[in-house]
């Protein structure tokens, strides 16, 4: 193999590209690698990681480029290298294998397999000479144990396969306690202090905390809602949320938010939008809305693409250092800011607090904005363009340095949580740019990504992927999102011919869906159940069937939504972090399918204005009936109310049933 490139170098991502003048001979995920394998009797090294993983560059560079570990695993194993981002349903299956193996995870992920695929030793990060030693102890087994290895791997593979099996009891009834009980059970772990779980590291998990609001204010739960607020306000005043520039950082290693692992997610910060925007409708203030509009301005500014779309992630590390591109010298500040720097020192932590290592001060925040201008005077207007004006000043600065590097790969699924992110902001902010930047970014992926039958997840000069069922489900969701701003059906037709699509394309079992279809090279098909980063496919599927179901009234897709929600309800309450998307959809089911139908015409701006108080209560839709004015009709549990002239009235109405 020739030094200056492997095959890795013809590829289009930049993982694989990062990967491309390694000493080892990576293969991408291909037919050709596993062929290779059983003709040479080889074991496969199934190495899993994306672009902006710190670990993984760690990894990399003390290892992969290591010459003695790339000789022998030239000579003794096929090594195949896999973007995740790419292939999800790969990593699906060998982050289980390791998991069932090691009870742990993560990336890199470095799977180790028979020449079929069936794994037999795997883990995350391995220091060189730990994996020296396992590339020679496997190396033995394989060739003088096979028998045992082959069992072993037989094994694992059964266990794959039944690991996401949920044995359903059809007589249990689902009850309002549990959700209760989910919650009681899960705030035992809440951090008053400091917001999040009481553990580090601390991930954002923005679908969380969507559920714990809507919990807290349909129940009348205050602390709940309290809590949902200081995690929220701890979380955008931490190193974890950058105070220049907007954007949310993947998580903190800390248990205070404050020092972040600096790698920044699309899918990430489209869910920040949208429980950022909840959060302002909730409780309006001047801070909820300049993160909604920094992060915004981020999006547009640093992660879309010529096309309109928005590109995948950015890098922790900026040339080979994590964090460089964000963190600052005491000495730095003093020589930009001036005059501004005792007070801007205050305000972004520039002290013990900020402190991080080597000098360097990761900028924070201890106080509210309203805080900050009241202890100097300041009134709102002068305080926002204070702020502005040192935040001007330092991102010129940071403009200077080495950038970290952008993944401008094109996810379907992630630009899609990003349409429903700008949709609740706009929402949230009354602002109609927001959606018209969602609705024209659906148009352009619908023009790109899909074709009459099919939902790519990536397509580009060199790939075609075929979509996940993450692609296709935010696809849904984010057209019923479009249909609640606008009412227009068009978008009510499309999610109903993808969602039929799905139940065409993705094969179940029992009533949950396969996340992906058929490839020859995996070893078995995985179930995506539990709500993590992103909450899982079948609970974003399941969500829509309910409300689809409720916008239609199709009362088979309603049962679908409930018949989804058993295969997960017996155990949700003991891991209500792990269920939180589901948990959003048994409250839906426990309120029972709740509607309000526009019977006349209504202007965009009053529909918006209803729409800002009863988001996630209620669904709209329209049955415009041309001899009435002004009338508003509830339906609720299959049975429709009297149509009403005043609006206050149907509110009451609501906060009736509700309670």
């Amino acid at each position: 193999m020739s030094h200056s490139g492997n095959r890795l170098s013809k590829e289009k991502s930049l993982y694989l590209q990062q990967h491309s003048n390694n000493p080892i001979d990576w293969y991408p995920w291909s037919e050709e690698a596993f062929e290779r394998a059983e003709k040479e009797n080889k074991l496969l090294l199934i190495s899993i990681g994306y672009s902006s993983c710190h670990w993984c560059h760690v990894m990399e560079k003390e290892v992969f480029e290591n010459p003695q570990a790339a000789s022998y695993l030239n000579e003794h194993f096929v090594c195949i290298k896999v973007d995740r981002e790419e292939r999800p349903d790969v990593d699906h299956v060998y982050m289980t294998a390791v998991q069932l193996m090691t009870q742990s995870g993560g990336w890199p992920l470095n799977c180790f397999t028979l020449p079929d695929g069936r794994p037999v030793y795997g883990g995350t990060y391995f220091p060189l000479q730990q994996f020296l030693n396992i590339l020679t102890s496997l190396q033995k087994i394989y060739h003088e144990n096979r028998g045992e290895m082959e069992q072993y791997a037989s094994n694992l593979e059964k266990g794959i396969k039944t690991a996401d099996y949920i044995k359903v009891d059809e007589t249990q009834v689902i009850e309002e306690g549990k959700l209760h009980t989910l919650v009681e059970k899960w705030a035992s772990s809440f951090d008053w202090n400091d917001g999040g779980q009481k553990r580090a590291p601390k991930f954002p998990l923005p679908n969380n905390y969507e559920f714990l609001l809507q919990y807290g204010k349909y129940f009348g739960e205050e602390a709940t809602v309290e809590f949902t607020h200081l995690t929220l306000h701890k979380i955008i005043r931490g190193g974890i949320y950058d105070q220049l520039e907007g954007g949310l950082m993947r998580y903190s290693v800390d248990m205070y938010w404050k020092e972040p692992h600096f790698e920044k997610m699309l899918y990430d910060n489209g869910q920040f939008l949208s429980v950022i925007a909840k959060a302002c409708n909730d409780r309006p203030s001047l801070e909820y809305k300049w993160v909604l509009e920094q992060t915004v301005n981020w999006l547009e500014t640093k992660m879309k693409n010529q096309t309109g779309l928005y590109k995948s992630s950015i890098d922790a590390d900026a040339n080979g250092e994590e964090g460089s591109y964000y963190i600052w010298k005491k000495e730095e500040l003093q020589v930009i800011l001036k005059d501004d720097f005792e007070k801007a020192a205050e305000f972004y932590q520039v002290n013990g607090n900020g402190f991080w290592k080597n000098g360097n001060y990761i900028l924070l925040r201890a106080s509210s904005f309203h805080e900050f201008s009241e202890h100097y005077q300041l009134p709102a207007d002068t305080f926002k363009n204070w702020l502005e004006a040192i935040n001007s000043k330092l991102l010129e600065a940071r403009s200077g340095r080495i950038a970290p590097v952008i993944d401008e790969k094109i996810i379907f699924s992630w630009n899609c949580i990003i349409a429903i992110g700008l949709i609740d902001t706009a929402i949230a902010l009354n602002d109609i740019s927001h959606f018209n930047r969602a609705a024209a970014l659906i148009g352009k992926l619908e023009n790109i990504f899909i074709t009459p039958d099919l939902i790519f997840r990536i397509n580009d000069d060199i790939n075609k992927i075929e979509g996940f069922l993450d692609d296709y489900a935010y696809y849904v969701k984010a057209c019923i999102q479009l249909h609640q701003y606008t009412l227009d059906d068009k978008w009510i037709a499309k999610a109903t011919k993808w969602i039929n699509k799905i139940q065409e394309l993705f094969e179940t079992q029992g009533e949950l869906f396969y996340y992906s279809g058929e490839d020859a090279l995996l070893i078995a098909k995985t179930l995506e159940i539990n709500d993590n980063v992103i909450p899982s496919s079948n609970s974003i599927l399941a969500n829509c069937f309910w409300d689809l179901g409720v916008i239609c009234s199709n009362e088979i897709w309603l049962n679908k939504a409930k018949a989804m929600l058993q295969h997960v309800y017996e155990g949700m309450d003991h891991y209500g972090s792990g269920y939180s998307n589901w948990a959003i959809l048994l409250q839906k089911v426990i309120k029972g399918d709740l509607s309000v139908n526009y019977l006349s015409e209504i202007s965009g701006e009053e529909h918006l204005l209803q729409l800002k108080k009863l988001q996630d209560i209620v669904l709209f839709k329209k049955d415009i009936q041309a001899d009435r004015t002004n009338s508003y009709q509830i339906c609720h549990h299959k049975n429709c109310f009297l149509p009403e002239k005043d609006f206050s009235t149907i509110l009451e109405k609501i906060q009736q049933l509700l309670n």
